[in-house]
C-alpha cells in the first residue's frame, strides 16, 4: 500500500485569517516598492492585483514585476517584464481564480510563498517618471515560523 502526504500551507485552515494588503495610489519615487515578509515569518500570497498609471511624460517604462530573495539581487520568479508608454494604464492580476480580469493577467496553480524576507517586487528599471503611479491589493496568509 501506497501513501502520499500534500502539504497545503494552511489553505484549509479556517483558523488562518486571510488578510488584506492595501497601497492607495502613490507616486512610485525611483526605488523599487517591495511587499516583503518579515523575518519571522512567511507570508502565502493568494491573489495580487496592481494598476500601474503612467503620466504624460515622454519615455518608455521597463516594467518589472517578480520574487526576489532577501538580498534583492536574486529573482526567484519574474512574473511581468514589458515595455509601458506614457499616459497609460496597466493593470496586473495574478491568481489562481478563475475568471480575473486585467490588462496582463497571470494565472497561477498555487499560491505564491514568500519565505522570511523574501519580496514582492515592482519597479521601473528606466525611472523615467518617479510621478507615475502604483496601487495594489494582496490577499494573504501570514504564517508565524519562529
Amino acid at each position: 500500500m501506497e501513501r502520499s502526504v500534500t502539504l497545503t500551507y494552511q489553505v484549509n485552515n479556517p483558523q488562518a485569517a486571510h488578510l488584506e494588503n492595501t497601497r492607495t495610489a502613490t507616486a512610485i519615487g525611483t526605488q523599487a516598492i517591495l511587499f516583503t515578509a518579515p523575518t519571522s515569518g512567511r507570508r502565502i500570497i493568494y491573489s495580487w492585483r496592481m494598476q500601474f498609471a503612467t503620466t504624460a511624460t515622454v519615455g518608455t517604462r521597463n516594467i518589472s514585476v517578480a520574487k526576489v530573495g532577501k538580498d534583492f539581487t536574486r529573482i526567484i520568479q519574474q512574473y511581468v517584464s514589458k515595455t509601458v508608454v506614457a499616459s497609460t494604464t496597466e493593470i496586473y492580476c495574478i491568481s489562481g481564480e478563475v475568471g480575473v480580469t486585467g490588462t496582463n493577467v497571470i494565472t497561477q496553480n498555487y499560491p505564491t510563498v514568500l519565505e522570511p524576507e523574501w519580496s514582492l517586487f515592482f519597479d521601473d528599471t528606466s525611472n523615467i517618471d518617479a510621478a507615475d503611479t502604483l496601487l495594489w491589493e494582496i490577499d494573504y496568509v501570514e504564517i508565524t515560523t519562529s
